[in-house]
């Protein structure tokens, strides 16, 4: 991006400060930077540059989502969830460690998943994965679902869709490297070649992987997606 250099950390006489970034109404923006010795710059000496305003023109990405929505749920569950109580007692810890509002405690604390809530994920336009991306040799895989949710998730609920070419072909969930054949997510074709669809509950830890086991059939068709997880 063009901007232009200024020796001096101050704009209308008002100091900027080391790092700071400053925005000037909707023309300018300022940042203060030191400068290293390198590329026209002398060590030592604080460099003021000017950018022109811009406003981007995107915010979204994939690797975001999965914490954009982890706000959006930290937000729903201030206004709408906790009781006043709690609230107050948010506003109490806040002002004695001072710089923070209660809200603002509560969300760190959602975030971190200190304070646990549910995150509903929102609306996907398509299933996060079908057939063609599974393994189907009725062994245990493991599935990677770090790029859906975030790293401090404990627990997601799945949607599945499944059409298998006989009656009893099955697709299993359960955490990862998890041994005990007893606490797993089952779903099994009930009829040769029509869908059936079921949800269900996967716990999950820092790995950010699952594990499923499908029958060793050419399947019709198998949908998996991600409905929201636990943080």
């Amino acid at each position: 991006m063009a901007h232009d250099t200024e020796i001096n950390n101050k704009y209308l006489n008002i100091p900027l400060g080391l790092l700071i970034r400053k925005q000037i109404a909707k023309s300018r923006i300022f940042r203060i930077r030191p400068g290293n010795g390198y590329y026209g710059t002398e060590k030592g000496v604080k460099y003021q540059d000017n950018y022109t305003y811009f406003v981007p023109s995107s915010i979204s990405n994939t690797e975001g989502e999965p914490y954009r929505a982890n706000i959006r749920a930290a937000v729903y569950y201030w206004k709408y969830v906790i009781d006043n109580d709690l609230k107050q007692d948010y506003n109490k810890r806040a002002a004695k460690i001072g710089g923070l509002s209660g809200y603002n405690l509560f969300i760190k604390e959602a975030l971190k998943g200190i304070y646990h809530m549910l995150v509903y994920r929102g609306s996907p336009t398509s299933p996060d994965w079908t057939e063609s991306d599974l393994t189907t040799d009725n062994n245990w895989n493991s599935l990677d679902i770090s790029s859906i949710v975030p790293a401090n998730a404990t627990g997601i609920i799945l949607k599945v869709k499944i059409n298998g070419p006989n009656a009893g072909d099955a697709l299993a969930f359960r955490k990862y490297q998890q041994t005990g054949q007893h606490n797993i997510y089952p779903s099994k074709a009930q009829v040769a070649g029509l869908d059936f669809m079921s949800q269900g509950i996967v716990c999950v830890d820092n790995s950010q992987m699952i594990e499923y086991r499908a029958s060793n059939v050419a399947w019709n068709s198998i949908n998996i997606t991600v409905c929201g997880w636990w943080v």
